[in-house]
């Protein structure tokens, strides 16, 4: 089924995307399909599926795919209007549903085009819930997923008869008492079996009813899955924060390690190249022209099937290159600090000379750049469910088709920034006192117990991504974007790079407007950090703030609350975790010297 709803294109990037549980007005609950189901749209468009595809060489190896897809949009077929609306394919899940005025149970099918009315029998002392009154029945609350991502419906008949037999003519009830504890909901079949749900969120409530079978629903699995999986299941309702927990990557765009304008230089010498045989580019004659000029060939035929629109779209599998974050960051890192860049619509960036700011600049940094355009490739390429997991990138793109696909969604956002790099010789200096070293270490180990690092987790770190938060607090007060509206992107690997950028990033124009840049320039900048700083050195809850051992999400904070240093979801890239400013201002204290005391 599809349903036509006001999501955005980025949305199903993040923080939605297959596999996600959607709630929609009237009680409807949906979970969005796989990328098999997405195949018809794309063919259903005008273009077809060329219009949507996107290229970021970088992120495609780490990936493991030929190309990126934008989420397919509605546009109106019969005019040259386009009018924008999602038109991504739906299953209806749960399955089960029951009546909010009797209570009736009955499990309905996964494409199911319309909300279902109450068929339920007249109960003694009821009224029926058919005819003039239109009850609509409503999706239960109760789920049932495993760690490896695969999602069941709660087995109710199961829960309420346990070891006996479950007979064909058995129907259920949904019946609330007068409170909104669980053990107040109970399910009664009318063979007079009932049970409360009072310890369904128990350990293991589940080990001696039902196993995993391998179920992926949005992929249509409705009975079972084709891969047995055999885990213990875990009861969690549909609108909790672990049951869905989305993965991708981004990379800010370089065209191809920065070398187009090598290529396009060769192709302007040489245009017979874009020249097809058979409608295909004539390969040796390449290779010949790429050996002449001491390019790489492939390299080359790519660029040229980019200038003439070719797209190899084909479903063979494509190696994931096995990198880290941080060895990943490192091109973006060293292109942001050249200066140096192909395509200026896509990055352009400006060399700010250090000597031109005070000297609260110049002690602390090394170098300032003005990025006034960049353009960022965010790519969804998995998700978790129960815990965070971005492990093993090939088995989470399983879980997104039945078939394998040698692509995967993304959009572009479009954006500007300022980027700042930190004296190297003053940080290591700094973070090799050992008061510092030691107060690092409890939220690095509580982080790790969270989620899998892609760093190098250090005082360094913390140091670089609190002051992130701090600057960007700062800056939505004078640059005329909201607080929602600015991100963070760490390059930290010791010895290698220590900077960050500060960017906005939307998926059109308005994200390059010029308000941020202006702010990094000689005589912008320094008051913007004096501020920041003096706002830093005071909280509204110290001491309490000050003086906390492990605060905010999953105790992953030292110093740092609402009232001083955490962001929007939207803005942080570590969920408003590893954040201390007492490495900022210092805490006399506890004798923490802090990096700008």
């Amino acid at each position: 089924m599809k349903a036509e709803r006001n999501i955005r294109q980025s949305q199903l990037i993040g923080p939605w995307g297959i596999g996600h549980i959607m709630d929609f007005p009237n009680d409807e609950s949906l979970v969005i399909a796989g990328l098999d189901a997405w195949d018809a749209v794309y063919q259903s468009a005008r273009g077809g599926v060329h219009e949507f595809i996107i290229k970021d060489a970088r992120l495609q190896r780490r990936l493991g795919v030929s190309h990126f897809r934008l989420p397919p949009d509605y546009r109106d077929r019969d005019s040259d209007q386009q009018n924008y609306g999602l038109e991504i394919p739906f299953i209806r899940f749960p399955l089960w549903h029951y009546c909010p005025w009797c209570g009736y149970m009955e499990k309905i099918g996964p494409y199911q085009p319309r909300r279902l009315q109450c068929t339920a029998p007249n109960y003694k002392n009821r009224r029926k819930c058919t005819g003039s009154f239109k009850t609509f029945m409503i999706p239960t609350r109760f789920i049932a997923v495993c760690e490896n991502g695969h999602l069941h419906d709660f087995p109710y008949l199961r829960w309420v008869h346990g070891d006996q037999p479950v007979e064909n003519n058995c129907k259920l009830r949904w019946m609330e008492g007068s409170t909104t504890e669980l053990a107040d909901i109970w399910i009664r079949c009318i063979c007079g079996e009932s049970r409360s749900m009072g310890q369904v969120f128990e350990k293991e409530s589940l080990s001696n009813i039902e196993k995993c079978n391998g179920k992926r629903v949005w992929l249509g699995e409705i009975d079972g899955g084709s891969h047995p999986c055999n885990s213990d299941l875990i009861v969690l309702q549909k609108g909790a924060t672990n049951v869905y927990f989305t993965l991708t990557k981004s990379s800010i765009y370089l065209p191809d390690g920065m070398r187009m304008q090598e290529f396009g230089d060769v192709l302007r010498d040489n245009p017979n190249l874009t020249e097809l045989i058979n409608g295909k580019p004539d390969i040796e004659y390449i290779s010949l022209i790429a050996g002449r000029n001491s390019i790489e060939s492939d390299k080359l035929l790519a660029y040229i099937k980019q200038e003439i629109g070719i797209v190899d779209i084909t479903d063979e599998d494509v190696e994931v290159e096995e990198i880290n974050e941080d060895d990943f960051r490192i091109a973006e890192y060293e292109a942001i600090i050249s200066g140096k860049s192909a395509n200026r619509d896509d990055l352009s960036i400006k060399l700010a000379g250090i000597g031109e700011y005070n000297n609260l600049i110049n002690d602390n940094f090394t170098n300032i750049r003005l990025v006034h355009r960049l353009k960022e490739t965010r790519a969804f390429y998995g998700f978790s469910r129960a815990k965070y997991d971005p492990r093993d990138i090939p088995a989470k793109k399983k879980n997104l088709s039945i078939k394998s696909k040698n692509w995967l969604p993304a959009v572009w956002y479009r954006g500007e920034g300022i980027f700042l790099e930190f004296d190297d010789n003053k940080l290591k200096k700094w973070q090799s006192e050992k008061i510092v070293q030691e107060r690092c270490i409890p939220v690095i180990q509580r982080y790790a117990d969270f989620k899998v690092p892609e760093f190098e987790l250090n005082a360094g770190f913390i140091l670089i991504h609190s002051f992130a938060h701090m600057i960007i607090n700062e800056l939505i007060y004078q640059c005329g974007y909201g607080s929602s509206s600015l991100k963070e992107r760490i390059y930290y690997k010791p010895g290698k790079m220590t900077g960050v950028l500060i960017y906005t990033a939307s998926g059109n124009s308005e994200g390059s407007m010029g308000g941020l840049v202006r702010l990094g320039y000689p005589g912008k900048l320094e008051p913007v950090l004096t501020l920041a700083l003096e706002k830093t050195g005071w909280c509204s809850s110290d001491p309490i703030c000050i003086s906390s051992e492990g605060q905010g999400p999953d105790s992953c904070n030292m110093a740092a609350c609402h009232n001083c240093l955490l962001l929007p979801e939207t803005s942080c890239e570590f969920g408003n975790r590893l954040l201390d400013r007492a490495f900022i201002c210092g805490h006399l204290e506890n004798g923490v010297k802090g990096y700008f005391h």
